[in-house]
């Protein structure tokens, strides 16, 4: 019976972990250097720094512990932004910045490359923790895979 119950509460320990946000970090660096180069974009993308990627999104920096931005040429709508919020609030703010972003990028696009619009109707703004990723791709079948295995 000792055993039983011993091996229940084990049991009950390893389940109660599965399926919670552990709080696992993300290593920007290795996130975008294997999104970048499996396949989701059809166009190389630029680095932009963090005082002008806030800008574009309209994001106070002290809102960002860390952020990066990969922006397109202007020739496509794909984008990689990466942030994490200083707190709740914070990623709040982020999160209406982004999805701001991306209506004001549909309007701009419907006028000037009407074929881009897809992407941005597509984008995934994925949301762990204080971590907020937005990805406008080409292929998102690539994205979502890279995605997960963070």
């Amino acid at each position: 019976m000792k055993r039983i119950l011993i091996f229940c509460a084990v049991l009950a320990l390893i389940l109660s972990g599965c399926g919670k946000d552990t709080g696992k970090s993300i290593d920007f660096q290795s996130f975008c250097a294997d999104l970048l180069t499996g396949g989701a974009f059809t166009e190389e993308l630029i680095p932009v720094d963090t005082e002008l990627g806030c800008a574009h999104y309209g994001i106070d920096q002290a809102d960002c512990k860390q952020a990066m931005f990969y922006l397109s040429s202007g020739a496509t709508a794909e984008e990689l932004a990466l942030f994490e919020a200083r707190d709740a609030e914070a990623l709040g703010r982020i999160k209406d910045a982004v999805n701001n972003r991306l209506r004001l990028q549909t309007d701009s696009f419907e006028s000037y490359l009407p074929s881009e619009v897809p992407k941005l109707e597509k984008a995934i703004v994925f949301t762990r923790g204080n971590y907020v990723i937005l990805i406008v791709a080409d292929d998102y079948d690539s994205a979502s895979n890279v995605l997960h295995e963070y």
